[in-house]
């Protein structure tokens, strides 16, 4: 990444170089290595099995129930609240018919489907396209601002945490994509209505996909808006905004959005009783709207999901760095233009006198602190990176809270870097409402769980990446005074950093899915070896798989291919074990698996039931360490 003035880094080119589109290229290579070496028909978590079972239904939002045929009332659903939902179709008087609706809108399921027919890697078509167009997306918006395509690609690609998202079954990198775009026709050098309704249309399939993105359409309004000349904006980094009243932009792009995602809306309204489906209602009826939980929020996208973790520690380090940075900046631009005019004053030498005897030639130092600052802070980031990779190594069981592993800490120096010499432009607006607005907004629960980096935000990430790219660019030429190897050091510390923590996430997901498949492989060969060896079936006929009880949420959605091929049942209460054992032992059933924590596995002593055998699961998550217990029942003369 050094440009031509020999500055070390590639200072921003309006134009698209070669290397950028060869390192797009080998980005979307290792994208698809690493979605080669996943282990096969297993997710990263319940949120990306729900979805693929929603992909094989063939309406809506609608989940199959194989085991209705025992549980017409789907009273033992395996996919519970909030993961899915019953709910009865029909009135008084009439027959009162049940459907189990998943809580996720059935946008990415459909769009998906038509890719399932290629196979296995089938449904990683789209989350790879997702992420080589967000790059691109990237690059592209980078070089219209003027800024480096190259650093860009790298912060929107292998330095950050959608390349995670590339070989997962979610709809992230779709949404990051359709957004990165929209963006960039946002700042379309073309004039007239087309560049902004295109921009609507783009915005709207991606609430389509993801609720959340609602904040970010509002926070590209009041970019518009603010970014616009008559408030101060930068008409050069805006295009289209150099004249007229500043609320027509902003208006025709909010009509725009919601006249594409009015008929989207409705529809979900009709089938959830909510505009904005199951899933952001859920949230948005969780508690938690205090100032602490503000705070959790805060923490938890900026910084760390694990408060007083080593990498919280080098976070915060990184951020007081970027106070320290935005602090020697505005200082040295003040020290400078009153030493300027000052001379100026003296010499009578202005802005458009030529370089004489007065001005002195560099003498090798950084010309400003500012210069020193920013290899400081790039070497933070990546210290940060590296602390962050090697607490997670150490650590024995999964952390339940990987959001921290790629906060937007990471992005954060780079902002003290956009404020020099620029004027506030839409982008910088929008970045900046969007995250308040995020901050406000999100309910604690939102910003928890088993994620890669700030996913609540990740579809915000190629927009700072691209706003990083340009303070980068901006502060390479307070670093033309340091010495070559002393920037290359720096920065080579960060991209190493930061790299090494990306693939870490890479062999984290990994880990995790050996596990899962060998779990998913073992569970199907003790089931299917028990009923070719003639023992007791699901049913008196034998016509049936047997089925699996538990107690487990996530059983059916992790192993989502099981719940397809053999009836699944979750029980809640230690009532309904003996509920759910009476109505299978009355409809003939004569055997089945009881899967349970090791301390939960126990069953009731008075009911006729016979342990065939016990086999215990030690994985990787502990969570799901359980035992699978084959259980006989001896008599159908029960209670």
């Amino acid at each position: 990444m050094t440009g031509s003035d020999g500055s070390g880094l590639h200072v921003g080119s309006a134009a698209m170089r070669p290397a950028t589109f060869a390192f797009l290229a080998l980005y979307t290579l290792i994208c698809c290595l690493a979605v080669a070496l996943r282990p096969a028909e297993v997710f990263w978590t319940v949120d990306n099995g729900n979805k693929w079972l929603q992909s094989q239904s063939a309406s809506g939002y609608d989940l199959m129930y194989p085991g209705q045929s025992l549980d017409p009332e789907m009273r033992f659903v395996p996919i519970g609240e909030p993961f899915a939902h019953v709910v009865e179709d029909g009135s008084a008087g009439a027959t009162v018919s049940r459907r189990l609706l998943s809580q996720y809108p059935p946008t990415f399921a459909a769009v998906s489907r038509p890719f399932l027919a290629l196979g296995e890697y089938g449904r990683f078509v789209l989350p790879l396209l997702g992420a080589a167009l967000t790059a691109w997306g990237a690059a592209v918006l980078a070089a219209r601002l003027g800024a480096s395509p190259l650093w860009a690609l790298a912060f929107a690609g292998p330095l950050g945490p959608v390349m995670f998202y590339a070989s997962t079954f979610w709809e992230h990198t779709l949404v990051t994509a359709l957004l990165i775009w929209a963006w960039c026709w946002v700042v379309s050098e073309r004039t007239g209505v087309g560049p902004l309704v295109t921009a609507a249309l783009f915005f709207a399939a991606a609430t389509a996909l993801r609720e959340e993105t609602v904040l970010l359409a509002a926070a590209t309004g009041g970019g518009m808006l603010l970014g616009h000349p008559r408030f101060g904006g930068d008409a050069t980094a805006t295009f289209g905004s150099e004249s007229g009243s500043p609320w027509k932009r902003p208006i025709l792009f909010g009509l725009a959005y919601m006249l594409f995602l009015s008929p989207f809306l409705l529809w979900m309204k009709a089938e959830t009783g909510s505009f904005f489906g199951l899933h952001f209602q859920g949230n948005l009826g969780s508690e938690g709207w205090s100032p602490s939980a503000r705070w959790t929020v805060l923490r938890a996208l900026l910084w760390s999901g694990d408060e007083g973790a080593l990498e919280a520690l080098a976070g915060i380090a990184t951020v007081v760095a970027m106070v320290i940075l935005g602090g020697l900046y505005v200082r040295s631009r003040r020290t400078n233009e009153n030493t300027r005019q000052k001379r100026a004053a003296k010499t009578g030498v202005g802005h458009g006198a030529k370089p004489g005897t007065n001005e002195k030639k560099p003498s090798g130092r950084p010309q400003s602190p500012f210069g020193v600052s920013s290899g400081i802070a790039a070497c933070l980031v990546g210290v940060a990176a590296i602390l962050t990779a090697w607490s997670l190594h150490r650590e024995t069981e999964m952390p339940q809270t990987l959001v921290r592993t790629a906060g937007l800490l990471l992005f954060a120096p780079w902002s003290a870097w956009i404020l020099r010499g620029l004027r506030a432009t839409t982008l910088h607006w929008t970045a900046f409402f969007g995250l308040v607005l995020f901050v406000v907004v999100t309910p604690p629960i939102s910003v928890f769980g088993v994620h890669w980096g700030p996913r609540i935000l990740l579809s915000a990430v190629p927009l700072l990446a691209v706003l990083a790219a340009q303070g980068l660019s901006s502060a390479a030429s307070d670093m033309k005074g340091m010495r070559l190897g002393l920037r290359r050091g720096a920065f080579g510390v960060m991209i190493a950093g930061l790299v090494s923590l990306q693939l870490y996430g890479l062999f984290v997901q990994y880990r995790l899915l050996d596990g899962t498949g060998r779990l998913l492989e073992t569970t199907r060969a003790r089931a299917v070896a028990g009923e070719a060896t003639g023992d007791a079936t699901g049913d008196a006929t034998g016509s049936s798989p047997r089925p699996v009880l538990t107690h487990f949420f996530w059983y059916a959605q992790v192993l989502a291919p099981l719940y397809l091929e053999r009836p699944v049942y979750q029980v809640r209460r230690p009532n309904e074990f003996r509920e759910w054992v009476e109505r299978f032992a009355a409809s003939g059933g004569r055997s089945f698996f009881w899967v349970a924590a090791p301390g939960n596995a126990e069953i009731p002593a008075d009911l006729p039931l016979r342990k065939v055998r016990t086999e215990t699961w030690n994985g990787y998550p502990r969570i799901y360490d359980h035992q699978m217990i084959e259980i006989e029942v001896v008599t159908k003369d029960l209670p």
